[in-house]
């Protein structure tokens, strides 16, 4: 099984290294594909060292045009079996396990041929470290604890939204569970052993001043859109459904 790891990175050269290092010795067959959108810091040149000095790592240069364009970008690309979105300023967490035997990993049901696999991770928030584990029942909201069918997302079509500031890995991720199916499929498998480290930045996107008008429009948006959808395909009679459209309405309330 193949990854394909595709990283967008805009003005992170204080990170990238160290992200596409730990990707690079997750015990895996992959493909890292590094998507500059516009970075002015430096960032660009740094992909291109990355590239020229592993035979696994491609650099593409765009002018900024957003994340998910760049992972749109990514997705053209991508050649693996699964892909996997990691977050320039993230890493994997090298030490979690025994990296050079992928067996000592904790699964629930079988990676290899799942449409969709959670991940376990580490959160880390104004310094509070708290570990998370993975289930095949959940649905994940954050697009980095997921790894991909690569030929499911390119039957169904299965983009991102350019221009989506917020909500737009929630989108991804029920995109990919209504138009595949998966979960009633029990095409959902897990690896419960924490692999990824995300980090809140006080500087992120999320925590930008006047963010709360453009989550309230893109929620709202993604809620609609995922409701008429699954009408329209049946699902609504699945649980998971009813529970991600009640989640949804819950986050809009909570940033109104």
């Amino acid at each position: 099984m193949q990854l394909s790891v595709i990283i967008p990175i805009f003005n992170a050269a204080t990170y990238i290294e160290k992200c596409v290092q730990s990707v690079l010795a997750f015990p895996f067959d992959k493909e890292v594909i590094l998507i500059d959108d516009g970075s002015t810091d430096g960032s660009g040149e740094i992909c291109d060292r990355l590239s020229d000095s592993y035979t696994n790592v491609v650099t593409v240069h765009q002018e900024n045009q957003g994340v998910s364009a760049a992972r749109n970008r990514g997705l053209l690309l991508a050649k693996g079996d699964k892909v996997w979105f990691v977050d320039a300023d993230d890493c994997l967490i090298e030490n979690s396990v025994p990296f050079d035997n992928p067996d000592t990993f904790k699964t629930i049901g079988n990676p290899q041929d799942s449409l969709l696999v959670n991940l376990g991770f580490v959160w880390d928030e104004a310094e509070v470290v708290t570990e998370h584990g993975a289930s095949v029942d959940e649905v994940p909201y954050n697009l980095w604890r997921c790894w991909f069918d690569r030929k499911a997302i390119v039957e169904h079509g299965i983009k991102f939204t350019v221009g989506r500031k917020y909500a737009e890995d929630q989108e991804f991720i029920l995109k990919f569970l209504i138009a595949t199916d998966a979960k009633e499929q029990n095409k959902v498998g897990a690896i419960a052993t924490p692999i990824y480290y995300y980090t809140m930045r006080p500087g992120s996107a999320m925590t930008r001043k006047g963010m709360k008008m453009v989550k309230l429009k893109d929620i709202s948006v993604v809620l609609v859109s995922f409701f008429f959808r699954a009408i329209a395909v049946g699902a609504i009679r699945y649980s998971w459904v009813r529970h991600e459209i009640k989640r949804l309405i819950k986050n809009l309330i909570v940033t109104i």
